[in-house]
């Protein structure tokens, strides 16, 4: 008999103490298994992910010392019917069209792919008490949301900086990077199966700079995406914890016009800790 097909979450956080739970929450139920790993947290993040993974034998948590370790767990998925879902701590699932499209997934509807993206919206504002969020869509802004068809390769290896980034991709016949799947090339936020809230410029630790609005990833700047060696330093300094500005994702993803959407489609329980932080702190 042939193995399994699953789908496996992988989460990379670093402060994400009032909307960790939430991301999680937002994807548990599209995944067989979700590996959540901490970079450096100088809040309660990790102790949060540790209490998750306690809480649910599907869940594994680890602390790790640099982002490229966060794809090690991933190597061997390569070749087996796997879907590998990448979510950040800042980007919080419409769960019940997940839920939806699960199915779809595992029956191999969209097996000719290597990648699958989302329709998503950078927020910039929320306001529970209206059901409103507002934010920025993609397109024309850039998309965050990340599905890979492991099934699709026979290896990925070398990645430099961050899991599903960079790194040495053997693809199996009829496979590439181009090889891709866009739901929101044909299908609008109100009827597209797969979207995301992506709180980029929203505040989500206690130890976030609320003058920062876009902070900047690690392995962004390991990357080269934002300029100066003194930057790393800064970063990479876990008793440094007021981050500097990304630059990058502000020019990706400010993009068109701010736009209102629906709120109440992406809540759930343990929304209410990010909501209850963002009425004292607006």
């Amino acid at each position: 008999m042939g193995q399994e097909r699953k789908i496996i979450g992988v989460m990379l956080m670093r402060n994400e103490e009032w909307t960790a739970r939430w991301a999680l929450e937002s994807v548990r139920d599209f995944c067989d298994q979700v590996y959540v790993f901490d970079h450096g947290s100088t809040d309660a993040t990790a102790n949060i992910m540790e209490q998750c993974a306690g809480e649910d034998e599907g869940i594994q948590f680890s602390r790790i010392e640099h982002s490229r370790e966060s794809h090690l767990v991933l190597e061997s998925y390569a070749g087996t019917p796997t879907w590998i879902f990448a979510v950040d701590g800042d980007e919080i699932y419409d769960r019940k069209l997940l839920q939806e499209l699960r199915p779809r997934v595992l029956i191999g509807e969209f097996d000719d792919y290597f990648k699958l993206t989302g329709n998503c919206l950078h927020v910039e504002r929320m306001d529970s008490a209206s059901n409103q969020v507002q934010g920025y869509e993609c397109p024309p802004a850039k998309a965050v949301t990340k599905l890979y068809n492991f099934n699709a390769i026979d290896s990925w290896t070398n990645v430099p900086n961050e899991r599903l980034h960079d790194g040495d991709v053997v693809f199996r016949a009829g496979y590439s990077h181009d090889s891709r799947y866009h739901f929101w090339q044909t299908q609008n936020w109100d009827d597209t199966a797969m979207r995301c809230l992506h709180l980029c410029f929203m505040t989500r630790s206690p130890d976030d700079n609320p003058e920062v609005k876009a902070r900047a990833n690690i392995s962004d700047v390991a990357a080269g995406k934002n300029s100066k060696r003194s930057l790393w330093k800064r970063l990479t300094n876990r008793a440094n914890v007021r981050e500097m500005p990304s630059a990058w994702k502000e020019d990706q993803y400010r993009k068109g016009e701010l736009l209102d959407k629906e709120l109440s489609p992406f809540l759930v329980d343990s929304a209410e800790v990010f909501l209850q932080n963002l009425n004292i702190n607006s």
